[in-house]
């Protein structure tokens, strides 16, 4: 008879903490001394990471290997949930900026629609928070990469709005700015480690790109408004851990 063991045993067992970590160490001694199957090196690693009481910490399996990310910071403590504020001010300004020009019952309901999205994102932020993936501190390369999108988007923001007013087209000005704010967001996905970043970028450039090649007044603040929405949207599906990975030692 083939014997597997897997660390999901232990759970099962109730012990928890240091006890079974050291149960769990002793039966795969015991395991391999007499040819069991035993469950896979990372699949264990996994597993102590979840069990230990220091819950969130890097696991080292050796000398050579470099620390995991940790699971996720304490809420207030947590730098994607305070950078997401930044988002939703974003979204908030795309939309009650360049809304009166559209009819008072479109105004009023994109108006409702973001400030029911933002409440929601910050309820699941803080309030009732979610798992957003595991986190990865960033380095200093990943900060000079956001430092340095964020003036290149001023610095494009300027250059097309003078492009754009030099060909008499300065009421295109809104569609220009969610183009290039969803142009600095893509970086940001390798940056931070955040597949979020992806998506949110992808949507606001397509946006704002299509409200350039429409060409009309009319098309760029749709562009606009259509972004701060979206950005609402997206933000409040990443509150709720849409975009987060599975738990470290979770089955898959």
């Amino acid at each position: 008879m083939t014997t597997i063991v897997e660390p999901q045993w232990l759970e099962r067992s109730g012990t928890s903490g240091n006890q079974s970590s050291i149960q769990l160490l002793g039966l795969i001694t015991t395991a391999r001394d007499r040819n069991w199957n035993v469950a896979p090196d990372h699949e264990i690693d996994a597993f102590r990471a979840v069990r230990s009481p220091t819950k969130g910490c890097p696991v080292a399996r050796n000398s050579s290997t470099t620390s995991s990310p940790v699971d996720s910071p304490p809420r207030f403590i947590d730098p994607r949930r305070w950078g997401t504020l930044i988002g939703l001010f974003g979204a908030g300004v795309f939309v009650f900026s360049y809304t009166p020009g559209f009819a008072e019952f479109t105004t009023v309901a994109a108006r409702i629609l973001v400030i029911a999205a933002i409440t929601g994102t910050l309820w699941f932020l803080f309030a009732s928070p979610r798992f957003l993936g595991p986190f990865s501190a960033p380095r200093g390369r990943h900060i000079g990469i956001y430092l340095l999108c964020v003036i290149m988007e001023f610095a494009l923001i300027a250059f097309g709005t003078g492009r754009l007013t030099s060909l008499g087209k300065p009421e295109l000005q809104p569609a220009l700015i969610a183009l290039v704010v969803g142009l600095h967001f893509i970086p940001f996905a390798w940056a931070f480690r955040e597949r979020m970043f992806y998506t949110l970028g992808s949507v606001l450039a397509l946006l704002g790109g299509a409200g350039l090649l429409i060409g009309t007044g009319t098309s760029a603040l749709t562009a606009a408004v259509g972004a701060g929405l979206m950005m609402s949207l997206i933000l409040l599906a990443y509150s709720l851990g849409m975009f987060a990975g599975p738990r470290p030692g979770n089955d898959r």
